[in-house]
């Protein structure tokens, strides 16, 4: 996937792209299939770049809806790209998440809480964090 190629999308077709590889690297994750998870994590962070390269009330309208999303890692990617502007529905997502116990991702999720709640995401950014 090439990022000149993502900017001639529009925000619907970036967001099914984004559902698409979401569900997909949600399931590598689940098949402990590393390559295919890190390289699926690549290319939603492309089109996590492309939309903070636009407007953020696009982004938001774009995104907020996946919050809801069936699928729990579509929905806890949508709230990694929220995080910056609408932390507090994002961050209650992840709670969710954390909670709901489906494993691995009530994992990730619980770390990623722990972080923002202490300041520190992503792991590791305060540099009085016990993670660096």
């Amino acid at each position: 996937m090439r990022t000149d190629s993502l900017s001639k999308l529009g925000a619907a077709e970036l967001i099914a792209l984004f559902v698409d590889l979401s569900r997909d690297q949600g399931q590598a994750l689940t098949e402990f299939q590393t390559r295919k998870y890190n390289r699926l994590f690549d290319k939603v962070k492309q089109i996590e770049t492309e939309f903070r390269s636009r407007s953020d009330s696009e982004r938001d309208a774009s995104f907020r809806p996946l919050l809801g999303h069936p699928n729990v890692k579509v929905k806890m990617n949508a709230a990694y790209v929220l995080l910056d502007i609408a932390k507090d529905d994002a961050l209650a997502t992840l709670k969710w998440v954390a909670e709901s116990r489906i494993m691995p991702f009530c994992a990730d999720a619980r770390g990623s809480v722990e972080a923002i709640e202490e300041d520190d995401f992503p792991r590791g950014s305060n540099p009085n964090s016990i993670y660096r």
